[in-house]
């Protein structure tokens, strides 16, 4: 039994867990420590465990050899075996000390691990187990001696030598005193007088910067720290920086190995460190001064070497972000339907989600609208969880009579009244920017963009888009919060419980948060924690409830004969352990077409197959001509002289006046490939040019690896060769603007078409589902054929390879648009109106748009503009065309173009002619409305003007005529 007096040194479920190792206490512990990040158990139980007594110790090492005793011969084999211990000829293996301490170590793992054995040891534990020992300067956590981690040493011996895993523990403890100064500021300051000076100084510093998450720069100056103090270097601050022989900072964090830092920290720390210098000596230098010295300071590093130490930066590593698994768009309507069917009824069955109230308990339902949410918009779980509810704004929207009315609940006016804000700070938000008054949603914070705008009041960005969907989630979590939540008045980012968010900002950031009615307040957080019920989930619980609602899917998918596994760890009988994350709810194609501009309320319709889309280009009036007026003969010709000059231009110019008048996916490449000569291939690829003439698709995309000089691989072109938007060499400019336009809207309708097929292929998927299911409900699992296995297996793989299909043509028609965007540009800032290209008109008023249109309009657009354009020539798009003018005139009478006489030629001059009739004389809705047979030409009244102009195409008085029009 242990004894009572080291309950007090630590929290007494670690006391519980080590006296009785029984599944209670194992339960208990798991509990407390789930889903705190800056919590460490293993370190807990080895510190608590170091404190106890010799007899304490033994006693617990008796118990164990005697309860498991299987794993206990395991360990202390193996150790006498491999030598690990150096055991010593004639000495007793039952008094090693080394050994009883392994074997204890190795219980307690297995135990809270909930392990059986130690042969293969999972490497995701070991580097749990490492991660609960290490900090991120490899220095034991605090509180851990170095003979409190000799066990850990031996365990990782003992499991490597039961395993083909390599397992490795890089920790400084030998001597390194100095390495443990460098686990937090205040060691550092009690260290000695200098390093309190450098601390105070880079506090100052860190708070006067706009960043959301100071973790970076913490562990940058740990860094900085600790190379000071190796280099046993005492000097003040400015006598250290104004020494022209110091030791190179760079050349010892380079000499820190790959498996303690990698390479592309090495850069970010010495850049962190750079900057905190710079700012030292600009606003700091009074601080120093001397009447008998004179400092001339200089920062860590000048420009040029800084510039050398990023120089090899590889683009791929913007962000430093992870790659996450992508949620499968087939299981997203089945998560839709775990959270809401039956009146919530599978989160309602989550115990702790719900709260004491007035003597009774109310559900709260914050986490799973707040899913709900990330399931209908690409938000991120922050930006969700940071909505403000609108209660404090003049007016809310009235979602059952669709129309805005005056705020009448307590915090009604609250932003006009207190800090004169028009339009409140609510996620629902009126929208005055266009013709009329409409409602558009709006996310206050925004990753990327937040820090040039301060983050505050006017941070993040709007959605114009009037989703009944999500405002009646809004709508109805609003609601809830003012009748079982209410607050008087908003929240300060400062008041929150400090594990709301996972992000750690600076000062100047905490103070320019603005106050929120934070939409999702959750009564679910620590009732201990002042203004808990004010705040967002705390995000442990938020992760808590996801690997929940993942389990909850994989025993769905189970239950329909799905051979799947999504959750990959357990907490006692907890899931704790995903396949996916709640970032992976957000899809990539759509999600970088949306984040560019593109409203998305054009993207779902493109998507889910509900509409064609034509995106309208300011520069040409496509909105009162038909294609065919706007690529006349004499400005093709025009169009294509330019392009011939700007390839000329590409030859002979030097970089600079090339990057004034071009427009590029990869500035460093195409930089190397003047400045180095490589090039004199330049070939017209329709879209723009390729220096290399079409021979290095091969190493036209993303960096692949790099190398220990710096070279860096790059991959094939995303989309194979010839997929010039997507490849690293391509530039392209003014001349090639309108081809590029098309480029971009053949690519929308082949999302549009590949969205119907995907469509169809998901409701035959799920009727297959729900075959499947049926005969398992009524007969059981072994009367599930093999051949209905397998074509829903079919299926599986034939939706994953349509999806993916589908993600390359966006993110093509995504590049394209930038590129659009940019030429653009470089038109509005280089170009005159007598210089202007010959495609393009200055006098148009019109506005891009993403116009919702027919399909035969889209069609007969790809088509005519085919003509000129060849690239986009598409068969079947002609094909499907053709066919609705068959049918079109089937139904007045009259032979289709397709069975008449002519040649195949004047066959193609005939139904070019008839579809630019229609176009030019149909609104939008009136050729839907043909499509669909709910209305005829007759109705129309022009049924016998096409049928006459149809007997005779080819006469001067046809109605070929309107291209004068």
């Amino acid at each position: 039994m242990i004894h009572g007096s080291q309950i007090k040194k630590t929290n007494w479920r670690v006391f519980l867990f080590i006296d009785k190792l029984d599944c209670d206490s194992v339960r208990g512990l798991r509990a407390f420590y789930d889903g705190k990040d800056d919590e460490y158990p293993i370190r807990d139980l080895l510190v608590f465990y170091g404190d106890l007594n010799h007899k304490e110790k033994q006693n617990i090492f008796i118990r164990i050899r005697d309860t498991e005793y299987g794993f206990v011969k395991e360990v202390i084999d193996t150790l006498k075996n491999k030598e690990l211990l150096n055991y010593k000829s004639g000495k007793p293996t039952s008094i090693n000390s080394y050994e009883n301490n392994t074997v204890r170590f190795a219980a307690l793992v297995l135990k809270y691990y909930g392990l059986k054995t130690i042969r293969d040891f999972p490497i995701e534990i070991w580097k749990d187990i490492q991660n609960n020992i290490v900090n991120s300067s490899l220095a034991p956590r605090e509180g851990l001696k170095e003979g409190m981690i000799t066990p850990v040493r031996h365990f990782k011996g003992v499991i490597s030598a039961n395993s083909n895993t390599r397992y490795s523990l890089n920790i400084n403890v030998k001597g390194s005193n100095r390495n443990q100064k460098s686990t937090s500021a205040e060691i550092w300051k009690e260290k000695d007088g200098i390093y309190a000076t450098w601390i105070t100084l880079y506090e100052s510093w860190k708070h006067t910067l706009n960043i959301k998450n100071i973790r970076s720069h913490n562990t940058a100056i740990n860094y900085f720290l600790t190379f000071l103090d190796e280099m046993n270097e005492t000097s003040e601050p400015l006598v250290f920086l104004s020494n022209d022989k110091r030791k190179c900072y760079w050349a010892w964090l380079n000499q820190r190995s790959k498996n303690e830092l990698d390479e592309r920290y090495k850069r970010q720390y010495a850049t962190i460190a750079y900057e905190f210098t710079e700012w030292l000596i600009r606003d700091n230098s009074a601080n120093f001064e001397d009447s008998h010295i004179v400092f001339m300071p200089k920062p860590l590093f000048s420009s040029a070497a800084l510039f050398e130490i990023n120089r090899t930066r590889v683009k791929g590593e913007k962000h430093f972000e992870t790659v996450k698994n992508i949620l499968p768009t087939k299981w997203v309507q089945l998560l839709k339907t775990i959270l809401t069917e039956n009146d919530y009824a599978w989160p309602k069955s989550l115990d702790w989600t719900w709260f004491k109230k007035d003597g009774g308990m109310v559900w709260d339902p914050t986490f799973t609208h707040l899913y709900r949410l990330m399931l209908e918009i690409p938000i991120r779980k922050i930006q969700a969880a940071a909505l403000d509810s609108g209660e404090g704004d003049d007016y809310v929207w009235d979602f059952k009579n669709e129309k805005w009315i005056p705020n009448s609940g307590n915090n009604s006016s609250y932003w006009s009244t207190n800090y004169k804000e028009k339009f409140g700070r609510g996620v629902i938000r009126r929208d005055f920017s266009g013709k009329q008054e409409s409602t558009v949603l709006y996310i206050n914070t925004n990753k990327t963009q937040d820090k040039d705008k301060g983050f505050g009041s006017d941070s993040g960005y709007t959605i114009k888009w009037h989703n009944p969907d999500i405002i009646s989630i809004i709508n109805e979590m609003r609601e809830w919060q003012e009748a079982n939540n209410p607050i008087v008045g908003p929240t300060s980012y400062r008041s929150l419980p400090s594990n709301t968010f996972s992000d750690n900002p600076t000062e100047r950031v905490k103070d320019s948060i603005p106050d929120r009615f934070y939409l999702f307040r959750s009564p679910s957080n620590n009732e201990a924690q002042q203004f808990s019920n004010q705040a967002p989930p705390a995000d442990y619980l938020l992760f808590k409830f996801w690997h929940y609602l993942m389990n909850e899917l994989e025993t769905r998918l189970r239950a329909q004969g799905e051979d799947i596994k999504i959750t990959l760890g357990w907490s006692g009988k907890h899931p704790n352990k995903s396949v996916f994350t709640p970032h992976g709810l957000r899809a990539t194609g759509i999600t970088a077409f949306f984040e560019a501009g593109v409203p998305i309320e054009v993207l779902s319709k493109i998507v889910a197959g509900h509409a064609v889309v034509l995106h309208t280009l300011h520069y040409v009036k496509f909105h009162s001509a038909h294609i065919t007026q706007i690529l006349n003969s004499a400005r093709l010709k025009s169009e294509r002289e330019e392009q011939g000059n700007f390839n000329n231009f590409l030859k002979q110019d030097a970089w600079d006046d090339v990057y004034k008048y071009s427009a590029f996916n990869h500035e460093e490449t195409l930089k190397n490939v003047w400045m180095n000569g490589t090039s004199t291939m330049f070939e017209n690829r329709q879209i723009g040019t390729c220096p290399n003439s079409g021979t290095l698709c091969d190493i036209g995309g993303e960096p692949i690896r790099q190398d220990r000089h710096g070279g860096t691989t790059f991959g094939m072109v995303p989309g194979g060769s010839g997929n010039c938007v997507r490849c690293r060499f391509f530039i392209t400019g003014a001349p090639f603007l309108a081809p590029l336009w098309l480029k971009v809207n053949k690519d929308l309708a082949d999302a549009h078409k590949q969205s119907k097929e995907l469509a169809e292929i998901d409701d035959k998927y799920n009727a297959l589902l729900k075959e499947r299911y049926v005969i398992k409900k009524e007969h059981g699992a072994s009367a599930i054929t093999q051949e209905l296995n397998s074509n829903i297996k079919q299926h599986e793989s034939l939706i994953d390879k349509k999806t993916r299909d589908l993600d390359m043509i966006l993110n093509n028609a995504h590049a394209g648009s930038i590129l659009l965007e940019k030429v653009k540009e470089l038109i509005s800032e280089n170009y005159t109106e007598e210089s202007f290209p010959a495609m393009l008109d200055t006098g148009s008023r019109d506005k891009d748009e993403w116009l919702e249109v027919a399909e035969f309009t889209k069609n007969d657009f790809l088509v005519q503009a085919s003509r000129h354009y060849p690239f986009i020539k598409d068969e079947e798009v002609e094909m499907r065309r053709n066919h609705f003018l068959d049918q079109v005139m089937f139904n007045i009478g009259m032979a289709p173009i397709t069975l008449s006489p002519l040649s195949k030629k004047e066959k193609e001059m005939a139904s070019d002619m008839a579809s630019k009739y229609l176009t030019m004389k149909l609104s939008q809705k009136e050729l839907h409305a043909l499509e669909t047979n709910s209305i005829t030409l007759e109705q129309l009244g022009i049924g016998k003007e096409l049928k006459n102009g149809l007997s005779n195409p080819f006469s001067d008085n046809n109605f070929i005529s309107l291209e004068g029009e």
